[in-house]
């Protein structure tokens, strides 16, 4: 999931290990401490942020269907719920680590 978070639905994997969704949901959420559909939804967010950290300029809607967002909308909604910010938001703030962005005022 790590790898391609955008490319297997859960059900897929689930067969891919001869569990039922439900078991593989439980012993997902036991060793990882989320869903798989939630870890599967931070993994395509951490790639947004890794791409947009690496450039200057950004294409959203490119980024979108690269980290398989359904839409550009649904990536902002995305990055807005694990991030509190909008993707432009972090563009203008970031800082010189990825995952971190300077404290307004600090």
């Amino acid at each position: 999931m790590k790898a391609a978070p955008s490319l297997k639905r859960i059900a897929e994997l689930s067969r891919d290990f001869g569990m039922s969704a439900r078991s593989f949901g439980t012993l997902f959420r036991h060793h990882v401490g989320m869903s798989p559909k939630r870890y599967a939804r931070l993994e395509r967010f951490r790639a947004v942020v890794a791409q947009a950290h690496r450039n200057d300029r950004i294409e959203w809607t490119r980024v979108a269907a690269d980290c398989g967002f359904y839409d550009q909308p649904h990536l902002v909604r995305e990055f807005r719920e694990f991030s509190g910010m909008t993707p432009s938001a972090y563009m203008a703030q970031r800082g010189p680590h990825a995952n971190h962005v300077p404290l307004i005022g600090a």
